[in-house]
């Protein structure tokens, strides 16, 4: 059917309604919002309740009625007729044939009830999207997480190295030296020069952790053991102590482990995370 007959509101109405309803006749939804008085809302409405988009016969007889667009209730083979609206009055749901193409899929009742609220927030949104100011939400926002979930950004160099140094402090320079870098670092170091990397994971104001340190780590036997290989460590309050910690699935601390490769791969050999002294 054509629409050059239509005003402006109307072809907008009818695009509005198409949007919604999906009904690809364009003789369909004039029938529609004709029989509701171009309202919009109230002819979604139906279309939606009704889950059909039923065709409806027009008298096209210029002839013998001087309404181009009269709604009749003529009989349909395929399903009964939608009867002429009522203002401000639902058409009761109704069976619709299997062979119609926009059935939808909803005869789910649930998805049935959510359809029409889901509709008509989707219409809202469309309607206030031009008008929502996205890059100063965006900033707000950014501003915000960073302002109480993010924190103040630092170097994780700049970490390694503070614990590096809290750890001499704390226990001495006796233990092996530590691999003053990012542990992505330590692994490609270790995988070109064909070394296995050692992994020790501190925890502050942990007697075990303490213990471990003393005992294990600052005395000759560990120092041996180690050899030419690389010994990584950090501190579970750092945020690459966090992230191996993760990676490594560690639940208890202190957390001791070897890493070696096998060609480009990286294996864990032996994990230790309890210490009983």
């Amino acid at each position: 059917m054509e629409v050059d007959d239509l005003t402006e509101e109307q072809s907008n109405a009818l695009s509005r309604f198409r949007e919604f309803t999906h009904i690809d006749s364009v003789e369909t939804c004039r029938q529609y919002l004709a029989a509701h008085d171009w309202d919009v809302e109230r002819a979604i409405e139906t279309a939606l309740i009704s889950n059909s988009d039923l065709p409806l016969n027009t008298n096209d007889d210029n002839d013998d009625d001087d309404d181009d667009h009269r709604i009749t209730t003529d009989q349909i083979p395929s399903a009964p007729p939608i009867p002429e609206a009522i203002p401000n009055q639902y058409i009761p749901q109704r069976p619709v044939s299997n062979t119609l193409a926009n059935d939808h899929s909803t005869q789910n009742p649930i998805l049935r009830i959510l359809h029409i609220p889901l509709s008509f927030l989707y219409a809202f949104y469309r309607q206030i999207e031009p008008f929502i100011p996205w890059p100063i939400i965006h900033f707000v926002t950014s501003f915000i997480r960073s302002l109480f979930f993010g924190g103040r950004s630092v170097d994780p160099i700049t970490e390694i190295t503070d614990y590096c140094n809290y750890f001499d402090n704390q226990y001495g320079t006796r233990h092996p030296a530590f691999y003053r870098g990012t542990l992505s670092q330590a692994l490609r170091d270790a995988q070109r020069e064909v070394r296995l990397v050692f992994i020790y994971l501190h925890e502050k104001n942990s007697p075990l952790c303490d213990r471990f340190s003393r005992e294990v780590l600052c005395e000759d036997a560990l120092r041996s053991t180690i050899g030419d290989n690389l010994l990584w460590s950090a501190s579970r309050d750092t945020q690459e102590g966090a992230q191996v910690s993760r990676l490594l699935h560690t639940n208890s601390f202190p957390c001791f482990c070897i890493i070696a490769h096998r060609g480009s791969q990286q294996t864990v050999q032996l994990k230790l995370d309890r210490y009983t002294g």
